[in-house]
């Protein structure tokens, strides 16, 4: 029971360890406006050009603020 309690405790002391050490994020993503609207112009001008479904939009990365 003592052996248990002893690997329980440096299990969860790993754990918190390891969130502490995770990089601070520094830039946040935004949809790219811009490149939607010349994909989405494009497919216009081709009669032949399916529909665009944007399921996972292009994203740019802006540096976040502080």
């Amino acid at each position: 029971m003592k052996m248990r309690n002893k690997i329980l405790g440096l299990l969860s002391l790993l754990v918190v360890t390891g969130c502490s050490t995770t990089p601070h994020q520094t830039t946040r993503a935004q949809v790219d406006e811009n490149y939607i609207n010349q994909v989405e112009a494009a497919a216009k001008k081709n009669s032949l050009s399916p529909r665009i479904y944007w399921v996972n939009p292009p994203l740019k990365k802006e540096p976040a603020e502080q």
